[in-house]
């Protein structure tokens, strides 16, 4: 399969993996702002709960937890992904990023109330070139980072949040599936910053934390 190696200084991108070479970063302009790395220098930051009750749907109504009668889980198609708060975790000596670490905003577009709850999965594919047919899975799994199982109800148009924590390296993955739980059926997100360490763990916060 072929691979995209990429140099630079790193803008934005995250990564929580063991066994992974240090490199550089994606190059400029891809959007996220960068934070510096914590005092504590903590490679798996404790997670922050995140009230679900500050997002205001089209509607002007709130994201409130389940209240009264139960609401469906949410399925992936009913959710839109997008990445923000790219920052550094952890840092070398010379101040490259050794893990990194990015938000996940999630937003029902779903038609009703739904639910999310604890974790995703990813599944990170390697780019593709010329020389292959199509991007093919990296071999890594994902890691539930500590923090509250809470279902957190979005109405439509309201969002959640998670984090997720990556080691730094060269590669580059060309898109990413994430799964909730209880739904088997994968949603496609770009993902063509973020480092893809083959043998790797991705860190994972519950629906509803940062880290």
């Amino acid at each position: 399969m072929g691979r995209r190696w990429l140099g630079g200084v790193l803008v934005a991108c995250a990564l929580w993996v063991t066994g992974c070479a240090d490199g550089a970063t994606p190059g400029a302009g891809a959007g996220p702002s960068t934070a510096g790395p914590p005092e504590s220098g903590a490679a798996v930051p404790t997670p922050r709960l995140l009230p679900p009750t500050t997002e205001a749907s089209p509607s002007g109504r709130t994201t409130a937890p389940g209240k009264g009668r139960p609401v469906r889980a949410c399925l992936g198609g009913d959710l839109a992904f997008e990445e923000t708060n790219w920052r550094a975790t952890e840092r070398a000596p010379d101040n490259t990023p050794v893990t990194v670490a990015v938000d996940y905003v999630v937003t029902n577009r779903g038609h009703d109330s739904c639910a999310v709850r604890g974790w995703v999965s990813f599944t990170l594919f390697d780019a593709c070139d010329a020389t292959c047919a199509t991007a093919a899975p990296v071999d890594s799994r994902t890691d539930h980072l500590p923090g509250p199982e809470t279902s957190v109800t979005l109405q439509v148009g309201a969002t959640a949040v998670f984090s997720a924590i990556f080691r730094h390296c060269l590669l580059r993955a060309d898109h990413a599936e994430l799964r909730l739980e209880g739904d088997p059926t994968p949603v496609q997100i770009p993902a063509g910053n973020l480092p893809v360490c083959p043998g790797a763990a991705i860190g994972v916060t519950p629906f509803g934390t940062t880290a």
